[in-house]
């Protein structure tokens, strides 16, 4: 049976939640540029709504670059290197114009190169405020050991304070407090950012709540 179909069955109610549901799929579009870092990074000079690199410098964490070796898909990935201890190398994207109140999630696929790792993988989505600063930030920190030769995928979300009108989503790779050498490789690929509107979750809700006393 069709979508219609069953809409046209259900009633106007069905018809309505269908609707939503339809909405709700637009809604949740990728709002991330180059999210499989097939263009060029930036080097950390903050442009918006572009990925932009950054490190603790020198030779042994220089700025994160693109590689092509066994990307999750496409041709390029994002390679995070460090090769001693409270070294750090990730990037960042701003998104401009968020609604306090939604629920924003950040994920994306990350391995290591079968080497040994020794550090943390750092993601989060940073609220940020209209004078610039941050207001609070929705953050997991992975001890390297979740990650193998495998991707896998990883995943933060959390809803808009108040007080914030931009995020930032960030991931890098971390080595502070690292026993040993701190040495490490990590691939990221395939990133997104969702939205889910606090408004049209309760709609839906509410449109099953109704469907199901009619039922």
């Amino acid at each position: 049976m069709s979508s219609m179909s069953k809409c046209l069955k259900g009633g106007m109610v069905a018809c309505g939640i269908a609707a939503m549901s339809f909405t709700a799929m637009d809604a949740q579009a990728n709002l991330l540029n180059n999210p499989g870092f097939e263009a060029e990074l930036q080097p950390f000079v903050s442009v918006d709504e572009e990925w932009n690199a950054f490190s603790s410098g020198g030779a042994t964490a220089p700025l994160p670059d693109r590689n092509t070796v066994a990307p999750h898909s496409g041709l390029q990935h994002l390679e995070l290197v460090t090769g001693a201890v409270n070294e750090f190398s990730g990037a960042f994207q701003w998104e401009r114009g968020i609604t306090a109140g939604d629920e924003y999630t950040f994920s994306f696929w990350a391995r290591g190169d079968g080497n040994a790792l020794e550090g943390v993988l750092e993601y989060r989505i940073e609220w940020i405020t209209l004078f610039g600063g941050e207001d609070s930030r929705s953050f997991i920190n992975d001890p390297s050991s979740v990650l193998t030769n495998e991707y896998q995928l990883f995943t933060v979300s959390g809803i808009a304070p108040a007080a914030a009108v931009d995020l930032k989503a960030t991931v890098a790779f971390a080595t502070f407090n690292a026993s040993g050498t701190g040495t490490g490789t990590v691939y990221v690929d395939d990133t997104s950012l969702v939205p889910e509107p606090a408004s049209m979750a309760l709609l839906t809700m509410g449109g099953l709540a109704l469907l199901r006393r009619r039922n």
